[in-house]
């Protein structure tokens, strides 16, 4: 599988000149300049909050029905809302070079993806890794291949909105002190400077004449 072309945005910002990219090539004419977002965008409705507790369908469906005087019941991770706490520390971390048109989709269901993977591991600390077979034995529990398949996605949806070294590096992502500027970028003005400077050929020495041999 070969390496995943570079953005736009990184292509132009490394590019030699206006229009061309580190390899001299043109870019493609830009169809849609998409605005980035000015603070923490509003919380999609899909994300599960502490009012909606009530609603989780990880609950036992006999849950509380022995104490249906107390009120239904309410799933604690779903009262702690981890999944509008991701959707603020993504926007907080990568609003620099994120689009709520482009990317706002991709981050509501990675905020879904943390809210879910954290059900599924409490699944798995009540019950433990191993659950009764209906041949009897001990079998995996399902959580366990639903948790992996879930972090594969969430892996994946990281790395398409810029949250892994690899994809972060590729969108243009440093991390390091405020200011300083990359290898990269101190590589490209040395080869900036380097084609403006005049070019002055080194003067061989003149070789020495041998000695004629006496007979």
């Amino acid at each position: 599988m070969g390496r995943p072309p570079k953005p736009l945005e990184q292509r132009e910002k490394t590019g030699r000149s206006k229009g061309r990219d580190s390899g001299g090539r043109p870019l493609p004419e830009v169809v849609v300049e998409l605005p980035q977002a000015s603070g923490v965008p509003e919380v999609p409705g899909t994300l599960r909050t502490a009012d909606r507790a009530t609603e989780c369908p990880f609950l036992p469906r006999d849950a509380g029905e022995d104490d249906e005087a107390d009120g239904p019941p309410g799933c604690d991770i779903c009262a702690r809302e981890l999944a509008v706490l991701a959707w603020t520390s993504l926007w907080t971390n990568g609003g620099s070079w994120l689009s709520l048109q482009r990317d706002g989709r991709i981050l509501e269901r990675l905020c879904r993806a943390y809210d879910e993977e954290a059900h599924l591991q409490r699944a798995l600390h009540e019950d433990g890794p191993w659950v009764a077979g209906q041949r009897g034995g001990l079998v995996a529990h399902p959580a366990v291949t639903m948790l992996r398949v879930l972090q594969d996605r969430i892996t994946k949806w990281e790395g398409l909105c810029g949250f892994n070294p690899s994809d972060g590096g590729r969108l243009g992502v440093k991390v390091g002190r405020v200011g300083e500027k990359s290898t990269l970028e101190q590589l490209l003005e040395r080869r900036a400077a380097g084609r403006g400077a005049p070019t002055r050929r080194a003067q061989r020495p003149a070789a020495r004449k041998r000695a004629a041999k006496s007979d």
